[in-house]
């Protein structure tokens, strides 16, 4: 108990001094932040996100609901995430 505590209590001093160097844009769906390049990331797609549910009451649905929604988990598959699509993706070209 106090070991998650203590990983949590790290985690969440991490994530608060990281901290992006420039403005994001909040004007398109994607949040974008420059990087020290100047090349625009793209940081949070607001599409995946589920508005319909409070993210204080079920916050990995609010993050990730309509994703999830929209990709189910192929039957073949235990688990399945983006870096599987993209996993995918790189195997088919490479076949090509």
């Amino acid at each position: 108990m106090f070991k998650n505590i203590l990983y949590l209590s790290i985690s969440s001093a991490v994530l608060v001094a990281c901290k992006p160097t420039s403005e994001t844009s909040n004007t398109t769906s994607t949040s974008s932040v420059s990087d020290n390049n100047g090349s625009n990331l793209k940081s949070v797609n607001r599409e995946y996100m589920n508005n319909a549910i409070r993210p204080q009451d079920d916050f990995f649905e609010y993050a990730n609901g309509t994703w999830c929604k929209n990709n189910p988990v192929p039957n073949v598959e235990s688990r399945w995430g983006s870096f599987n699509e993209l996993d995918q993706r790189n195997k088919e070209i490479l076949k090509k």
